[in-house]
């Protein structure tokens, strides 16, 4: 049903460059959700001017970017607190002198979106709704975690993209503890019309090769070095395609981390790719990696919170997974395999993936049938938020 009048604001701002709603499927869903109830929506995102919003959304839906809001301590100044104290002057000022528009919603992503809704949410009396996908753990002591505090009192309801994250949440905002909470989980819609593309001939290998994907981000903390040490046993038909986020993004550490003799069995992609592409490049690929270390409760707990491991889902592909406590659904829906410190046990899940493949698709399907469903978690906050 369209509700022609409801207004709503939704604020993204991370102090750092990169972070992109369009690559975060469980808010990126609100927008769409909201543009189909027929909801008008200003979206204010602390990103640099990009395409991603230009098709999908209807005219109610209007995107401002603020880049300058993004910390840039390396170009500007010295020091990364005196930039956090300009991009918050700067957002405050920004955030106060909106027009008043009487939104009955106001999103906050991000420590300093949250802080900037909180300004939107004050003037216009509209509820103030968290969307939280890393807890203020990871980050240091800063304003912005003093001003995320600040903003959690105001908080009229939260959203975690996985029900074990909430806990940890509090731990870090307790003031969030006795207030309404909700499940949204990180994953995308299917995409309508996934391009038919061989992804052989586009990369250039044979046929008679197998590829495994790792989409996304490169890191320590993604066990990129363990992964890439394991690729030297994966055997000769076997096939590592490292999907990296742009071009040359990245280039710096893989470098470092790089070990030699494993040139034939692994390829770094960087070309550009719309969502479209990349989700046939991973429903083409025979797994596709989600890895992560545990170093902290916010990878420990990320859960349904991992893009890397619901998109490929979503594709019907099985995953291969760290062994994590929020991780314990793979094993026990069949739908990939996790494995331990032993990284080199690798290679012998590849066989077993390829040989259990249609098994482990067809409940990859059923299981994303069943339990993966963002339009039924958001009926729940809808109905219990709006209507």
């Amino acid at each position: 049903m369209l509700n022609s009048s409801k207004k709503a604001a939704f604020v993204f701002c991370r102090h750092y460059v990169g972070a992109k709603v369009s690559a975060m499927p469980f808010s990126f869903n609100v927008l769409i959700m909201l543009d189909e109830a027929g909801w008008d929506v200003d979206v204010f995102l602390a990103e640099h001017p990009h395409d991603d919003y230009i098709t999908g959304f209807s005219d109610r839906i209007k995107f401002n970017f603020i880049p300058e809001l993004l910390n840039k301590p390396k170009k500007y100044f010295r020091k990364s607190f005196l930039s956090d104290r300009v991009s918050l002057i700067l957002g405050n000022r920004k955030f106060a002198s909106l027009p008043q528009k009487n939104y009955d919603l106001v999103f906050g992503m991000g420590q300093a979106g949250l802080h900037f809704a909180s300004i939107i949410s004050k003037k216009n009396k509209g509820k103030l709704v968290l969307l939280n996908d890393e807890f203020p753990e990871v980050y240091p002591d800063s304003i912005w975690k003093k001003k995320e505090l600040q903003a959690s009192a105001v908080t009229d309801v939260s959203i975690v993209p996985d029900e074990i994250r909430f806990k940890f949440l509090c731990e870090d905002l307790p003031l969030l503890k006795d207030k309404p909470h909700f499940e949204l989980i990180n994953i995308p819609f299917p995409t309508k019309d996934i391009p038919k593309i061989d992804w052989h001939a586009k990369l250039g290998v044979s046929k008679d090769k197998n590829l495994f994907v790792h989409a996304g981000g490169v890191g320590d903390h993604n066990m990129t070095p363990e992964l890439l040490k394991s690729v030297k046993n994966w055997g000769e038909n076997n096939i590592l395609v490292l999907r990296i986020h742009s071009k040359g993004w990245g280039g710096g550490y893989l470098k470092k981390v790089m070990p030699e003799g494993i040139e034939n069995n692994i390829i770094v992609y960087d070309d550009f790719l719309t969502l479209p592409e990349l989700d046939s490049l991973i429903q083409y690929c025979k797994a596709s990696f989600a890895l992560y270390r545990p170093d902290n409760n916010n990878v420990s707990y990320v859960g349904k919170a991992s893009g890397k491991l619901m998109r490929s889902l979503a594709l019907g592909t099985p995953v291969i997974c760290s062994v994590l406590p929020s991780f314990d659904f793979v094993d026990k829906e069949q739908i990939g395999f996790t494995i331990d410190k032993d990284y080199t046990a690798i290679s012998s899940i590849l066989n077993k993936i390829i040989s259990q493949e249609k098994t482990l698709r067809e409940n990859c399907q059923r299981y994303y049938q069943k339990e993966l469903d963002f339009r039924s978690q958001w009926n729940s906050f809808y109905n219990s938020t709006v209507v």
